[in-house]
């Protein structure tokens, strides 16, 4: 099975929670003097935020979403088998948290989540 990319970096883990992604309808509307101006795009994929969670995820793992993270770029992601179809995203990563823990055989991040904002469809 193939595991997420983000970045050029392939995780060893994949996530423990990750929505599936899919176009949705995209309409806005606003009240005019006479009635409602409707604005509908159709189904869109952009402009999506996509959580993506780990209970626990190594040291090396996180700083390398870091990284990518810090560097502020738009960045392939590749869901790998996680979703249908074989599709490929551009993203923002725009937030990145997780908490230092101690355990008894390693040092691991945990309750890691990655946002990220679907920029355009590759």
């Amino acid at each position: 099975m193939a595991n997420i990319s983000v970045g050029t970096y392939t995780l060893l883990q994949n996530p423990d929670s990750m929505p599936l992604i899919k176009s949705w309808r995209d309409i806005s509307w606003v009240k005019t003097y006479g009635g409602v101006q409707v604005i509908d795009w159709g189904l869109v994929t952009v402009g999506q935020e996509v959580e993506i969670g780990w209970e626990y995820l190594a040291i090396a793992e996180f700083e390398a979403l870091e990284t990518r993270y810090l560097a502020g770029a738009v960045v392939a992601f590749d869901p790998g088998e996680l979703t249908t179809g074989a599709t490929t995203y551009n993203v923002k990563i725009i937030g990145l948290s997780g908490t230092y823990s101690m355990e008894e055989t390693a040092a691991l991040y945990a309750n890691v989540t990655l946002r990220l904002l679907i920029m355009s469809v590759v």
